[in-house]
Formats: structure tokens, C-alpha cells, sequence
């Protein structure tokens, strides 16, 4: 079964491409003779931007180029399948937190510190600057505290 969306464009050729050869439907935009791959958002993003675009566009007393700028990043966030920049920031937080918390348990298992479910559960449930005393005392100690 084939991709239903290919990211690479279904042409022989390494470009530069012509408008001309971009389809109706296909999900590639030219940006100076190269296919740029756009994923697709969806109705429920295109809506709201092309009823913010409308109103902004026909509002005389919008001038403001930071309006303009919230509409455009706010676009491009939605097209990667995010709401707004804090779902973005909050997702990479967590990551960062994830990653913390499986860099303290590693740590301690490569010290030899016993790591029991009660003290997994705690680390699971640990805030970032919990993680941070937990792994400066465990480098310290070389045990659980």
C-alpha cells in the first residue's frame, strides 16, 4: 500500500519545478523551484485562519505588522498539527522532564543504587528541580537520599 501523502513529489525530475507542474491537490508548495512538502491541517485550522485572514484583511484600522506575524506563526504551527507556541513549549518541557527522569534512574543504576518501584514512582512524580537535588545527591552519596 502506498503512502496516501508522499512526502518526496511523484516527478523524475530534482527541479527546479514550474508552477505548472504542481497539481491541483497535491500537498507541495515552490519556494524558488523546489517542492516544499505542506502537511495538511485540516478543515478545523483552515477555518479559523481563513475567518481571521478575512476579517484582517477587509479591517482598515489593522495595520499592525505583529498582527500579521501572530496570524502567519499561528498558520504554520497548525499545519504541523499544533494549537498554539505554548502547546509546542509545554510539549518539549515534558520531554525534557521525561528525559530527566530516565537520566536519574540510569544514573543511579550505574552506581549501583538499588531503584525499587517506590522510588521509580517517585522520581515519575518528581518536579524538574526535585530531579535536579535527586541527581546532585546521588552523585554525591553515590545512594538513594
Amino acid at each position: 500500500m502506498s503512502d496516501p501523502l508522499p512526502r518526496r513529489p511523484p516527478y523524475s525530475d530534482t527541479g527546479p519545478f514550474r508552477a505548472s507542474q504542481i497539481r491541483e491537490g497535491d500537498p507541495y508548495e515552490l519556494s524558488n523551484g523546489h517542492p516544499i512538502y505542506c502537511t495538511p491541517a485540516g478543515d478545523h485550522y483552515a477555518s479559523a485562519n481563513q475567518a481571521v485572514a478575512m476579517a484582517l484583511g477587509t479591517d482598515p484600522a489593522v495595520s499592525d505588522t505583529g498582527v500579521w506575524h501572530e496570524v502567519t506563526l499561528r498558520n504554520l504551527l497548525q499545519r504541523r498539527g499544533y494549537e498554539s507556541l505554548e502547546q509546542v513549549r509545554s510539549e518539549g518541557l515534558q520531554e525534557g522532564l521525561n528525559e530527566a527522569r530516565a537520566a536519574v534512574l540510569d544514573l543511579a543504576e550505574a552506581l549501583g543504587v538499588k531503584v525499587t518501584p517506590k522510588r521509580r514512582q517517585q522520581v515519575a512524580m518528581a518536579a524538574a528541580h526535585d530531579l535536579q537535588e535527586l541527581r546532585l545527591a546521588l552523585k554525591k552519596t553515590r545512594r538513594w537520599p
